[in-house]
């Protein structure tokens, strides 16, 4: 064989021997910021919002506009043809239009609005993007650990089988596996159909396929799992309410609907103020008929004013209603920094939840591991049933599968409170990507 193409298959068969390249949370981000329907369109609303911005400020700008007729008679009977032709440019500047002004500003703090909405998309994303990657987890590892079950008490229910063809055992000890083997055999069902449904949320948000996911690793410590930023507020929840008030975003959007409130109160206001403008023209003309017909050129420059008088109680009514929406908006201001500090209360008592949670499951873990043990040590002896050991196996299984997704969740405890607070970021996912286990793949992902 060609020593060139023997160096080929070589490296093609070591190629498809290596585990694939998975994919971390840090990467699924990026391909959510990229891909995510919700976030293209706050970004479309945000620029539809600036065009907006635009018009408002050009109409405080000099207006130039221009005009052309021609017109043909034919009287013969009285005169001779007649062909006038006739242009004019015209030019209007306003000179005091606060309504316009207003109007100008408000849609300048609108547009601050649009991009504060921008932010809150991109930082729920984000929130969205891991509690999917870790849901997908959190399946797969049910997925894995129903499968392990499965199989070891298939292993048990042929062992039970072969004991009571020779009579070592009784109806009733096969009949106890064989269901505690339809059960977990419907339990893995029913974790293959949850690892399916994960996928697709994740697929929907990437829209593309993804090969595998990176786990967390397994020597992971509450320590390991609090991210700095969330241990140096650990005994006490204050300086995270302080900073929720001060950067919740949405906090910010009625801040600035608040003052767009105000502006639209004296955008109506306005409407009692005379409006005044500067107007020019250059008109020509030219009339071909010899009998009446003559040219003409002329300009005019001047200002335009007009006062309303009176317009059947509209404005006011207007006003009113502005100041009663302003009144409206500062009542959802309160309600929303009440509701805040409820949120960062709760999330913050999830964080210490979730960290007592991983203690105690890690606890659970090693003490199911040891009753198991001390269980199949017991049927050598002869002083436990297979039932006994069954349970204990279940046990076991368990709290392996608690344990897991009790991790998950004090991770997930302290990207919610980040996020109720406004300050979550994707330097904060790149922390979580930190945790990932990147040794040979654990996780596949699959369509």
């Amino acid at each position: 064989m060609n020593r060139s193409l023997a160096t080929l298959i070589t490296t093609a068969l070591t190629l498809l021997s290596a585990p694939l390249q998975a994919e971390d949370l840090l990467e699924v981000t990026h391909y959510a910021l990229e891909q995510d329907q919700q976030l293209a369109i706050s970004r479309l609303d945000l620029s539809i919002q600036q065009e907006q911005q635009y018009q408002a400020g050009a109409l405080l700008l000099p207006a130039l506009s221009t005009a052309a007729s021609y017109k043909y008679g034919d009287n013969s009977r009285y005169a001779d043809q007649n062909r006038t032709a006739a242009y004019s440019f015209n030019l209007t500047q306003s000179l005091y239009r606060p309504e316009l002004q207003k109007q100008l500003e408000k849609t300048v703090v609108l547009t601050q609005e649009r991009e504060l909405v921008l932010n809150l998309t991109q930082q729920q994303l984000l929130l969205r993007v891991a509690n999917a990657y870790f849901d997908q987890l959190s399946a797969e590892d049910s997925l894995q650990l129903a499968q392990q079950e499965h199989n070891a008490i298939a292993e048990q229910l042929k062992q039970i089988r072969q004991k009571y063809d020779v009579g070592s055992v009784s109806m009733i000890d096969l009949q106890e596996v064989q269901a505690r083997f339809d059960l977990v055999n419907a339990q893995q069902i029913s974790a293959k159909a949850a690892v399916s449904n994960s996928r697709e949320l994740l697929f929907e948000m990437v829209n593309r396929d993804l090969s595998a996911l990176q786990p967390l690793t397994t020597e992971l410590t509450t320590e390991l799992l609090l991210a700095p930023s969330a241990t140096d507020s650990a005994n006490s929840v204050e300086p995270w309410i302080k900073q929720a008030i001060n950067n919740n975003i949405e906090l910010q959007q009625l801040e600035k609907q608040l003052r767009s409130a105000t502006l639209s109160t004296e955008i109506a206001q306005s409407a009692y103020h005379p409006k005044v403008d500067l107007v020019a023209q250059l008109a020509s003309s030219d009339n071909s008929n010899s009998n009446y017909g003559s040219d003409s050129d002329s300009y005019s420059v001047g200002i335009q004013a007009t006062l309303p008088l009176f317009n059947g109680g509209s404005t006011r009514s207007k006003v009113a209603q502005a100041r009663l929406q302003r009144v409206r908006i500062e009542a959802q201001q309160e309600q929303k920094k009440r509701s805040t500090i409820k949120i960062i209360r709760s999330n913050y008592l999830a964080i210490q939840t979730a960290i007592e949670l991983v203690k105690a499951q890690t606890q659970a873990q090693l003490s199911a591991q040891s009753a198991f043990h001390a269980t199949r040590s017991g049927i050598e002896v002869g002083t436990r049933t297979t039932a006994d050991l069954l349970d204990a196996q279940r046990e076991l299984y368990s709290t392996q599968r608690d344990l897991a997704r009790s991790k998950y969740e004090l991770i997930l405890a302290q990207l919610n409170l980040k996020q109720s607070a406004g300050v979550l970021s994707l330097a904060d996912i790149e922390g979580v990507n930190r945790l990932l286990d990147y040794s040979p793949l654990k996780h596949v992902v699959g369509r």
